[in-house]
């Protein structure tokens, strides 16, 4: 999440220009050619650069945790905290001209799971329905999420998403 790691928890980042911030436009540039071009090279080159950039080193991502945050706070001080509202813009643009590139390329979660699911020797056939089934319940965890905080307005319903924890388990 990026409230709680790396762009906004990491302290303040008043450097209009950083080794970080080219990083994160890179990647997003990186992923934009590939989907454009569709090249599977591509593809998994950025999402293991994902991964372990911009989720293990950076701890610097997009989640649906974020959404509520965005709409009634609380906000980083954009003058502190630049990174956090360059990758929110990338994922914004990338998002309104290229559909889900940030969720299919760059969230490191997903690319991780992507991978990891390459990786398996075991490969778990899934009937079209019960597909189906877990892409609704996806979309409603999606829709949800943020709802049940704008209803209860409770911090705690960000405790449900698993971004987080898996890429800060070894912080400090």
């Amino acid at each position: 999440m990026l409230q709680l790691t790396g762009a906004y928890g990491a302290g303040a980042d008043v450097s209009l220009f950083s080794l970080k911030k080219l990083v994160i436009v890179l990647l997003f540039a990186a992923a934009a050619v590939g989907f454009l071009a569709n090249s599977r090279a591509l593809y998994y080159l950025v999402t293991v650069s994902s991964v372990l950039v911009l989720g293990f080193y950076y701890k610097v991502f997009f989640s649906v945790a974020d959404l509520p945050r965005l709409i009634y706070g609380p906000r980083p001080d954009i003058h502190l905290h630049h990174t956090w509202y360059l990758l929110l813009g990338l994922v914004g643009l990338t998002t309104i001209l290229w559909g889900r590139l940030y969720c299919g390329w760059l969230c490191p979660f997903g690319a991780l799971l992507e991978l990891l699911h390459k990786l398996s020797p075991v490969k778990a056939r899934v009937s079209k329905s019960l597909d189906r089934v877990g892409v609704k319940i996806k979309y409603a965890v999606l829709i949800l999420l943020p709802l049940v905080y704008i209803i209860y307005r409770s911090p705690a319903v960000f405790g449900v998403e698993p971004f987080s924890p898996l890429f800060t388990l070894f912080s400090s």
